[in-house]
């Protein structure tokens, strides 16, 4: 290949195996269709070594090109004089300013640490920034294991199915559970970042003091019933599991949950105006009491109505002790 020249490029002469991909995946339908409809605007940054021709910059634009059934690319070559580790920062440097998913953060960190030789604080002082974040140990560390993971925790992650925040609590997790996990929960159930967090620590705490594969005890709460059901969408389906979950986590904790509700529903039925919520995992002291009132005499008729309940507001109190 002519260097620094704009040339076309056989692409069945294009080895599959990319050493200088950097994201995790490189499908994108949105750009195949617009190469589609107005074809490759761009050319790819190339390079030619002892594998064949490899690709700096545009895997993405190559996959499409490949889908598309196109015979040939156009492409930029670069000197081959510079080591595997310049390639790396060139191919880096090349999506400058580009988006990244914290999955191609990481899958790039580790492609840098174990197939370039790059140390942790070059990592820290130099990709970090280039992949538009700060150079904070925490991150680094955990894209590194998160990396260990199972390959369909990592795919159910780039479908979006998984939160990437998540997977660090995967960490412990055996194989089989990973794998469980991820082909038979991930793609039904739909949770905020949050209560996705608390399922995946919850899990893991279960099947480790109960010393039992996750599907043995899963079985036992017979998640099956609502997880297969062709009645519930993801959301339901989310918030079924979640709830059946932390029972199986806490027992306790639900068991006065359930007597709060009694309670507090008792309450509510004879004075519509205030709601009771207790405190968050039943953590701190005390409950949450509100009132709606429109004027003056709805208030004064909270307050008489409040007073006449005063026992069973106080019973409250037993029931978080």
């Amino acid at each position: 290949m002519e260097r620094n020249v704009i040339t076309k490029v056989r692409v069945c002469e294009i080895p599959v195996k990319q050493n200088y991909c950097l994201r995790y995946r490189i499908e994108d339908p949105v750009l195949q269709d617009s190469i589609q409809k107005y074809g490759l605007i761009t050319p790819v940054l190339m390079v030619r070594d002892e594998e064949g021709i490899q690709v700096l910059s545009g895997h993405r634009r190559l996959n499409a090109l490949r889908r598309l059934g196109e015979e040939s690319i156009d492409g930029i070559a670069v000197d081959p004089k510079w080591t595997k580790k310049d390639l790396f920062y060139i191919a880096l440097l090349s999506n400058w300013n580009q988006s990244w998913t914290d999955l191609d953060r990481a899958f790039c960190l580790g492609r840098a640490a174990h197939e370039f030789g790059i140390s942790k604080d070059e990592s820290l002082s130099k990709v970090l920034p280039l992949l538009g974040i700060p150079g904070e140990i925490k991150f680094y560390e955990t894209a590194l294991k998160s990396m260990t993971l199972e390959a369909c925790v990592l795919d159910r992650v780039a479908e979006q199915k998984v939160p990437y925040r998540v997977i660090r609590y995967m960490h412990p997790w055996t194989k089989e559970d990973q794998i469980l996990f991820s082909s038979e929960i991930a793609g039904k159930i739909h949770l905020s970042l949050g209560e996705f967090r608390n399922l995946v620590q919850w899990m893991g705490e279960i099947s480790r003091e109960a010393k039992s594969p996750l599907g043995d005890w899963l079985r036992e709460i017979n998640t099956d019933s609502f997880l297969e059901s062709e009645d519930l969408d993801c959301v339901h389906k989310g918030d079924r599991l979640y709830l059946s979950v932390r029972r199986k986590r806490f027992p306790n904790l639900t068991e006065q949950e359930r007597e709060f509700q009694k309670v507090a529903g008792d309450i509510h039925r004879d004075l519509r105006e205030i709601s009771l919520e207790p405190p968050q995992s039943f953590e701190e002291t005390g409950y949450v009491l509100k009132a709606r009132v429109q004027d003056r005499n709805a208030l004064d008729k909270v307050l008489k109505e409040l007073i006449t309940k005063k026992n069973k507001l106080n019973s409250l109190f037993d029931v978080l002790l």
